[in-house]
């Protein structure tokens, strides 16, 4: 009990640093503050969500199969990339605000009604995008502005999510795997924990690749070279010494 409560807590803390990037993504009328509202507080939000949710489905018996959780975990990525790319414009339409909000509400909604069917799940869904992303309506309008896309940030952030990712690929794979298959050993306790928190920063690592490749303005090349990077242990180390060394 005290577990789930611990994880309940944090995972509320975490949705409403989530909401408030969001919205601030959606809204701030300063292009560098909407940047660093999605890369600095929505990525992060995010993870450590997904990590006590997937937490809470352990301590509560349930399992990835339900509907909802792909559901949830679907729409709350929507809300990542509407967050990103709403933020990395200079004038942003009110649609391409209302991504992030929209699929934040789908989400929201989806976990409300997780134990109902999977049609009433998607009618919930399409009710919560439908209010999340209404409330951009209300906000005044972006103005253009002419400040440059805050490149410094977004490299050190891709840089970030890149080493977080490579390492836990090679705990995942040179630890807990090796330690599982000859001694019995699970550093998760065996709840699969490592592995949901590879995957979901995976998740993030390709969403973070999609953002730094536009905002650094990569080639087809490098955006592959970079794919492959994250499948292979210390693969992100190499492409962040040849790729990203001395802000290159």
């Amino acid at each position: 009990m005290e577990l789930w409560l611990g994880l309940r807590l944090v995972k509320l803390v975490a949705l409403g640093w989530l909401a408030a990037g969001v919205a601030l993504a959606a809204g701030h009328p300063r292009r560098a503050e909407r940047s660093r509202s999605a890369l600095w507080i929505v990525t992060p939000a995010m993870w450590v969500a997904w990590l006590c949710g997937y937490g809470l489905l352990v301590v509560g018996g349930r399992t990835m199969l339900e509907p909802f959780v792909p559901a949830s975990l679907a729409a709350s990525a929507v809300a990542l990339v509407g967050a990103l790319g709403a933020s990395a414009r200079p004038d942003p339409g009110r649609f391409a605000r209302a991504l992030g909000p929209a699929g934040l509400g789908a989400a929201a909604a989806v976990m409300v009604a997780r134990d109902q069917p999977p049609v009433a799940l998607a009618v919930a869904a399409v009710v919560g995008a439908l209010l999340g992303g209404g409330l951009v309506f209300g906000l005044p309008t972006v103005s253009p502005d002419d400040e440059p896309p805050p490149i410094a940030s977004v490299r050190a952030w891709f840089l970030w999510i890149a080493r977080l990712e490579g390492l836990s690929l090679i705990l995942l794979m040179g630890v807990a795997m090796p330690l599982r298959r000859a001694l019995g050993v699970h550093l998760d306790g065996g709840t699969g924990a490592l592995g949901w928190a590879h995957g979901t920063l995976w998740i993030v690592y390709l969403v973070a690749l999609y953002t730094a490749a536009r905002a650094l303005r990569w080639s087809a090349r490098d955006v592959v070279l970079a794919f492959v990077a994250s499948l292979l242990p210390f693969g992100t180390v190499v492409f962040e010494r040849w790729r990203l060394r001395d802000g290159a």
